[in-house]
């Protein structure tokens, strides 16, 4: 990443020290109904992991100068929301998902399944 001007009053602190971003990623196993939810991706270090995981990843970053590093990253499962984490309806981008994932489902699997569903947080620091 090219220099990037800190913004303070959003204490930003980029991830890029690799031993950490190994030992958070290798953290993490998700089951395959699972969705991660990063805030504050930053420059994406973790994010380009978290995506290999196999599951839907959202990804909630205030600053929309980081647009182009991270729709730079191509991923089917991955969904960036620049967006305050604070200020939006969680609830909202769950249910989202909860419909998406029961319609490519429904696809697949007969009508009579159950459509409830545990979602597990995982906290990663």
């Amino acid at each position: 990443m090219k220099s990037f001007d800190y913004k303070k009053s959003l204490g930003q602190n980029f991830l890029k020290d690799q031993n950490i971003i190994n030992k958070i990623s290798n953290s993490i196993n998700p089951s395959s109904d699972d969705l991660i939810i990063e805030i504050g991706p930053g420059a994406g270090a973790l994010t380009k992991r978290l995506v290999n995981k196999g599951v839907d990843v959202i990804c909630f970053e205030i600053d929309t100068r980081l647009k182009d590093i991270l729709e730079g990253i191509k991923a089917d499962n991955l969904k960036i929301i620049f967006n305050d984490f604070l200020k939006v309806n969680l609830s909202e981008y769950i249910a989202f998902y909860l419909k998406a994932e029961d319609s490519e489902k429904q696809k697949k699997s007969p009508p009579h399944r159950n459509p409830l569903r545990t979602l597990h947080l995982h906290r990663c620091m």
